[in-house]
């Protein structure tokens, strides 16, 4: 594929906020996306998500989740807000290694990491 395409898509796709597909796209062209003379030809929104991604290969938490991870914390973070505390407590026990982990805790909302702080002190 021509880097012209390639930057073009990821303009699009970035712009819908089609964001899987463009990382996926970033991913698979990522040598010809970061050089300097096709990096300008992104639009400002590409290339934040691009810096994103540098950002998560570099710290090493690229990846490191998996899907059915993410669920885990969405729903955590979504009982906790619908003050559904008892689900969330149960959630937070059955998956205690996940929200352990530094990358899950990106995930989790700053009531969420508090909450379960607290679940972690009194047990």
């Amino acid at each position: 594929m021509k880097i012209e395409s390639a930057v073009r898509l990821v303009n699009i796709m970035v712009s819908e906020k089609n964001y899987p597909n463009a990382r996926r796209m970033i991913i698979n062209e990522w040598n010809r996306l970061t050089e300097a003379q096709n990096y300008v030809l992104l639009n400002s929104n590409a290339q934040q998500f691009l810096k994103i991604i540098k950002e998560e290969l570099e710290q090493g938490t690229f990846g490191t989740l998996t899907d059915s991870d993410k669920k885990v914390l969405i729903l955590v973070n979504r009982y906790i807000k619908d003050l559904q505390f008892r689900t969330a407590k149960r959630i937070c026990e059955e998956h205690q290694a996940l929200l352990e982990r530094p990358e899950a805790q990106q995930w989790l909302t700053s009531e969420a990491r508090y909450i379960y702080e607290v679940w972690k002190k009194s047990v």
